[in-house]
């Protein structure tokens, strides 16, 4: 027991954690914010808001069609135990929980002994850098929601084809063509992923510049 670090460091864990948690949650529930830049949205417009919904149409596609069975082998009355505790609302409840955060707890406690309690992790894809977890509302999402919401705003309608073409003859963004046909499927999917990032840091930043001081 030399290495157990004790309850304030998974405090101390757990509050590292907390902002992009909550982050996620409002991306879920469809209540983050974009930032209004100024360029073109008329005063009286605003105040308006609207959402796209693809971060939780990312979670609740996969959690949609993941359905809870029963425990196999159960010596130990587990699915007896389980019918006991909500089962309509348990299961779900910890899997939308897993695949927002990356890692929801299930609190159990006998009722004989109200002093011994145990924490049960419920991971949604764990893995050696990440052992708690990954969210399915990752900064690919977040990073295309937000840009999404900005051309949505603004009303910016990109022709892909024509900008393709005239990066393709030497004209603007020749640079970043030349440069991403050179790479592989993963280092363009790796490099997408990365200025999505990049993007929804800065609109963190901007709304909570406390946080980055």
């Amino acid at each position: 027991m030399s290495d157990y670090m004790g309850m304030e460091y998974l405090r101390r864990k757990l509050n590292q954690k907390r902002h992009r948690v909550n982050l996620r949650y409002k991306y879920y529930d469809m209540k983050n914010y974009t930032r209004d830049f100024g360029i073109s949205t008329p005063l009286e417009l605003r105040a308006f808001n609207s959402s796209l919904g693809w971060c939780a149409k990312t979670v609740d596609s996969l959690a949609d069609r993941v359905v809870f069975n029963e425990f196999r082998n159960d010596i130990l009355a587990m699915n007896e135990i389980y019918q006991m505790n909500n089962p309509d609302i348990l299961f779900r409840s910890a899997e939308l929980s897993a695949m927002i955060a990356g890692c929801a707890f299930i609190y159990i406690q006998p009722a004989e002994k109200k002093n011994e309690a145990l924490l049960v992790p419920v991971i949604y894809r764990p893995g050696a850098k990440r052992p708690f977890g990954h969210s399915r509302i990752s900064r690919v999402n977040t990073g295309g929601h937000s840009v999404g919401k900005i051309l949505e705003y603004y009303k910016i309608d990109v022709n892909v084809e024509d900008v393709v073409d005239a990066a393709r003859k030497g004209k603007r963004h020749a640079g970043t063509y030349n440069d991403a046909i050179k790479k592989t499927e993963g280092q363009l999917k790796r490099s997408i992923e990365s200025h999505s990032g990049e993007v929804s840091e800065h609109a963190e930043k901007i709304k909570h510049p406390e946080l980055y001081g």
